[in-house]
Order: structure tokens, then C-alpha cells, then sequence
């Protein structure tokens, strides 16, 4: 499902990620876990099209998505939910969702299915996205958005939990 290779990639002449190999068959769940700089967000920027590969290779459900734009691996069905707050702040929780809905399916169906993993949403659908929430509301807003999609692959980026220090 994900299979990367020699993967080399960075922000300008800055290299962050070298020689990166990594294989995920469908069914498993995976994890990235580090302490900030360590270049997680740059990897998951970089297998979305988001950052350039200098080398390597990336593969995505089968398919070479090496230099692909990332609205071209969207497509495929992968989906990233970045730890940047991606909703449209001035936009109802609605709008919100429904922007993210990037095919024929049925919005009564998918809030069915995204209000089964976050119960709240529905309850709030017509409030703005910025005003009166938690900081986790607005994650799970944002997460849904990704999640709204029918995607085969999804990545999320979040913090690690408080005193939780890998190796």
C-alpha cells in the first residue's frame, strides 16, 4: 500500500530526509514517531507531493507517485490531514465538510459515517468553524475533512501526548 525507497527530500538546498525506506501492506497501521526536527512532517509532505523528492522513489496503492502533484495522489485516494488547522475559519462546520468532498457521494451519507467517529459534528454543523471551539473541535473538524473523503490511505499528524518521549 505505501512502499518508499531511498527516499531523499528537504526544504531548499537543506537535506532532512536520507536514504528513508519504508513498507506498509494494506490493514496496517503505521506510525511516525519522533521529537520535533526530526522530520516527520517533512516525510508525510514529501510522500503527499507537498515537498519535492530529490531521490528515491515513492509508491502509492500500487502506483509510482514520485513527482505526482499532490491533487494527483488525492485522486488515488489518499488522503492528509496536516497538523496545520486546514478549515476555512469564516465557513460553518458544514461548508466546511462539504468542501472536502471531492466526488458524487451523498453529504447525508458521509455525515452518517464521519458523525459515528466524532458525534459532536453533527450537533454543530451551522456554527463557524473558528468561533466557540476547543482546539480538539477544531481537529476534529479538520481530521473529518480528510477522513470525508473515500480514502483508501490517510495520514494525520499530531502532537505526541505530553511526557511521551521516543528514542
Amino acid at each position: 500500500m505505501i512502499a518508499i525507497q531511498a527516499l531523499e527530500g528537504g526544504y531548499g538546498e537543506s537535506p532532512v530526509l536520507r536514504g528513508v525506506a519504508l513498507d506498509v501492506s494494506p490493514g496496517e497501521i503505521f506510525a511516525i514517531l519522533g521529537k520535533n526536527g526530526m522530520g516527520k512532517t517533512t516525510l508525510l509532505k514529501t510522500i503527499m507531493g507537498l515537498l519535492p523528492v530529490k531521490r528515491g522513489r515513492v509508491e502509492l496503492l500500487g502506483q509510482d507517485v514520485t513527482g505526482l502533484p499532490p491533487y494527483r495522489i488525492t485522486r488515488l485516494g489518499v488522503s492528509y490531514v496536516p497538523q496545520e488547522k486546514s478549515i476555512f475559519q469564516d465557513l460553518t462546520v458544514e461548508e466546511n465538510l462539504r468542501l472536502a468532498l471531492r466526488d458524487g457521494v451523498s453529504f447525508d451519507a458521509r455525515l452518517e459515517t464521519i458523525s459515528s467517529w466524532f458525534p459532536v459534528l453533527k450537533a454543530r454543523l451551522q456554527q463557524h468553524s473558528a468561533r466557540g471551539r476547543s482546539q480538539g473541535e477544531s481537529r476534529r473538524c479538520f481530521s473529518s475533512d480528510g477522513r470525508s473523503s473515500p480514502a483508501r490511505v490517510w495520514s494525520s499528524w499530531t502532537r505526541s501526548p505530553k511526557g511521551f518521549n521516543p528514542p
